[in-house]
């Protein structure tokens, strides 16, 4: 009887030994990973100018960051990995991505002034994961952190930066002309993620509905996503 080569039967041996993982397990990940593309792209239309499509892509970036997580718990699929690139994440899409926007649509304007308020909101949104990530593991935390955050979560500081762009796209007039109070803003909002505010969290809560309304929950989805590609 022929025997196999060494190099073979060392190969074989590596891969019976070799973990393997379900791909439904990647799930929550992967759309991590597309929320991360999506923060991306957004900086690339700001550099040519398009901040209505990069706005747009930071609005569906925040809502995978909302989703990912709920897949991973109702898919019992939670683990180290996805949070810590769940955090990686968030500090390019709401620390890095939405100030950048907002600095190169007018605060650049501003000189040193733009930049040290873009500044400050991004080691701000910085200061605020990594306080997270730590409490996050503190067996000794509060109760109360169970159902709030410590100071302003940095998905809804990212958003809330892009207030003045937004406006400007609405038709509000002379927004521009605002440069210091806009700079003002964008550093409160920086001092209000790393502050001891409690903040409601909603990863706990669970909505139910009858199994007759579902059937009507699906339209409204239909109806929204529709309205969105439309305009």
């Amino acid at each position: 009887m022929q025997r196999q080569p060494i190099t073979q039967r060392l190969k074989g041996s590596r891969d019976r030994g070799e973990k393997r993982i379900s791909l439904i397990r990647l799930v929550p990940n992967a759309v991590t990973v597309l929320a991360l593309c999506c923060g991306l792209t957004a900086v690339r239309h700001g550099l040519d100018g398009r901040f209505e499509a990069s706005v747009t892509l930071l609005f569906i970036a925040s809502l995978l960051d909302g989703i990912d997580g709920r897949i991973a718990r109702l898919m019992k699929v939670e683990s180290k990995i996805g949070a810590q690139l769940d955090s990686l994440v968030d500090f390019l899409n709401f620390g890095v991505a939405p100030v950048l926007l907002v600095y190169m649509w007018g605060m650049a304007d501003m000189g040193r002034l733009g930049w040290l308020a873009m500044l400050a909101f991004t080691v701000c949104t910085a200061l605020r994961l990594a306080r997270f990530n730590v409490q996050a593991g503190d067996p000794d935390r509060p109760v109360w952190q169970d159902n709030f955050f410590t100071g302003m979560p940095s998905p809804a500081a990212g958003m809330l930066v892009l207030v003045p762009l937004i406006l400007e796209f609405a038709g509000a007039p002379g927004v521009k002309s605002h440069y210091v109070l806009i700079c003002l803003y964008t550093i409160g909002l920086g001092a209000c993620m790393v502050s001891n505010i409690p903040t409601p969290s909603t990863k706990r809560l669970s909505f139910s509905l009858k199994r007759r309304q579902a059937l009507f929950v699906l339209l409204a989805f239909g109806l929204l996503a529709g309205t969105l590609l439309t305009f």
